[in-house]
């Protein structure tokens, strides 16, 4: 997949702001769809009747069980200790448990799940939440106990010991009573939109009393050496699905190879809503088997699955889709201490070649949306934090602009040809992790307009670990290709990724300098930004002092470059109305998201089996 993992790739897409950024937990660049799924000959499986004899064959439902894939592999391969990335599912995760709440963009504020109420205090750096009193665990057979406040407690003091990012900014979590928890924050963070997207877009440490166990051990633990061999070994324990524990609208039972089982759990607010008893998580091992499932097979609907436009018109009408921004998608990065690219008029210049419309139209125009404004942001997003387009300038393809750019670098053309101010000629090697999918006809085509410039540019491929060790860890690039994106529609979660977290890679200096705001021609030298400290700044600030943060940020992307945003890719959820009801896609509610719109909904009971 891409540098972040698939894991973390599905993780980050759903707003879950959730953990430091770990760099185990990368590989490789964007590597598009066709990577993402390993094709077998191994059938998928036919689904079975539930162990505890509830098949549903007495609620009248057409279908007693909705089946999903989101698997990628075999799913008795699945474990669930979510401090372990390996085979851990984070879309069947953000089914079996709930965070604290989810963002309604059309409101634009949060709405409680597992939380009932919360309140911020930025004046005594504290924030209080409420639980939700009708959410029990869930073992897979029987409901267990109540979700209580020491739950929250024990996970997010694992969260702390184990680097996630709570710990940069949580100092202490107390459970006050049974169903209340006080955080108190380090001091200084006054952006109570950081802190509710960190927070309420969190959820729980499975429901396992061995928890408890690990964050006694750590309590106990004789300085950080002992701290991190724990923080070690836990990181490659595995918590199976017979064992695991949940507290979601469905519930873990077990799994074969073919397929995951959960379990409809009575003890949720909702559980006594939803008509059918059972979700099944298929694996199928390949995006064809999938695609044929979804048209004519067992499917009824797909988390996450970006369908090219000739296989999705074969569909019957019955299959239906909704497509959301991603918050992220391909960007080719510069080595900014390269004797070539470091120079950002280069930089500039290779954006203003590539003619994005196309570049996104060849990937596909339903899920790929070109960025002209190289803010950092969404282009969906951008405004919402930016008072005006003025200052910021569009990189749509402009030959013209690109030659100046190149020339004013000193650069010179011969016979069709670019060569660099040292006479040698300009032919960068572009590296990728990618060997497939859209991203890869994406990378070939912009190469191919590089190259009808003059600039003899060439597509390095290889596979994703490999890219990851050999390339970006060791920073062998002039120009290599990866992601740009956010866990959660807030300024930080972009510029923390490209200022903070990439910056050893790419060679970044700590301290950059840039023209006024708004001025390319201006001095030079008029805008110094200490990266640590603005980014820092971020999280700290509201009001104007945060707009003029992510102004200066946004102009600092823009006129320096440290990426090249090609596209936002948009992301399609499946759902089929044949043997299933839900609201309208083009509805408010659909608009808000746990990972997608079809867990939110599932949530609220508002998505039922329809009856004979």
């Amino acid at each position: 997949m891409t540098r972040q993992s698939q894991q973390r790739r599905q993780f980050t897409e759903g707003w879950a702001s959730r953990r430091k950024v770990l760099k185990t937990a990368g590989v490789g660049a964007l590597a598009g769809l066709a990577g993402c799924q390993r094709d077998t000959d191994d059938q998928a499986g036919t689904g079975t009747g539930d162990d505890n004899g509830d098949d549903g064959s007495d609620s009248g439902a057409l279908d007693s069980d909705l089946t999903l894939d989101s698997l990628g592999e075999p799913a008795d391969d699945v474990q669930w200790n979510e401090f372990n990335f390996a085979s851990y599912k984070w879309m069947v995760q953000a089914h079996v448990m709930d965070p604290f709440g989810v963002y309604d963009p059309v409101e634009t504020e949060f709405v409680g799940l597992l939380a009932e109420d919360w309140s911020i205090d930025t004046e005594n750096q504290t924030m209080e939440l409420n639980l939700n009193q009708n959410y029990q665990w869930h073992d897979g057979e029987e409901t267990t106990r109540p979700v209580t406040a020491e739950d929250v407690r024990v996970h997010f003091m694992l969260e702390q010991y184990m680097g996630f990012s709570s710990s940069e900014y949580l100092d202490e979590i107390e459970a006050v009573d049974d169903y209340t928890v006080r955080f108190q924050l380090k001091g200084g963070h006054e952006n109570k939109d950081y802190i509710l997207f960190s927070l309420m877009t969190n959820v729980l440490s499975h429901g396992m009393e061995e928890y408890q166990d690990w964050l006694k051990r750590f309590e106990d633990a004789e300085g950080d050496d002992e701290i991190d061999e724990i923080a070690s070994e836990l990181s490659e324990h595995s918590i199976s699905s017979e064992e695991m524990e949940s507290y979601g609208p469905f519930a873990v039972k077990e799994a074969s190879r073919e397929e995951l089982i959960t379990v409809r759990n009575e003890g949720h607010p909702v559980g006594e809503e939803i008509n059918f008893p059972r979700t099944v998580f298929q694996y199928f091992g390949s995006e064809q088997k999938i695609y044929q499932s979804l048209s004519n097979g067992p499917l009824d609907g797909h988390l996450r699955l970006n369908v090219p436009s000739d296989v999705s018109s074969g569909f019957p009408d019955h299959v239906e889709n909704t497509t959301y921004p991603s918050l992220g998608g391909l960007a080719l990065t510069f080595k900014w201490d390269d004797d070539v690219v470091g120079d950002p008029r280069v930089r500039k210049a290779i954006a203003y070649v590539i003619d994005q419309k196309t570049v996104a139209a060849n990937a596909g125009e339903e899920t790929h949306e070109p960025v002209s404004y190289q803010t950092g942001m969404s282009p969906s997003r951008m405004w919402d934090h930016l008072e005006g387009k003025e200052p910021f300038q569009k990189y749509d393809k402009s030959h013209e602009q690109a030659t100046q750019l190149l020339e004013d670098a000193g650069f010179t053309k011969e016979d069709d040809q670019w060569y660099r101010p040292d006479g040698e000629e300009f032919g960068p090697e572009i590296k990728s992790g990618t060997t497939g999918g859209s991203d890869l006809i994406a990378l070939e085509t912009l190469t191919s307009q590089l190259k009808q410039f003059g600039i003899s540019a060439q597509l390095k491929t290889m596979e994703a670990t490999s890219f990851e060790s050999n390339v970006w860890e060791q920073g062998d690039f002039r120009i290599a290709t990866g992601s740009w994106g956010a866990d959660f529609p807030q300024p930080y979660a972009w510029y923390n990724t490209t200022f903070l977290e990439d910056r050893e890679n790419v060679g970044m200096p700590n301290e950059i300098s840039l023209p006024p705001v708004g001025e390319p021609d201006g001095d030079e030298n008029a805008l110094t930004l200490n990266l640590d400290e603005t980014i820092v700044n971020l999280t700290r600030y509201e009001g104007e002092e945060l707009q003029q943060i992510v102004r200066e940020l946004a102009w600092a992307h823009s006129y320096a470059m440290p990426k090249f945003q090609v596209y936002e890719s948009r992301t399609q959820t499946w759902f089929t109305n044949d043997e299933w009801e839900y609201p309208s896609l083009d509805s408010d509610i659909m608009q808000r998201q746990f990972y997608t719109p079809l867990h939110y909904i599932l949530k609220t009971g508002q998505f039922k089996a329809k009856t004979e």
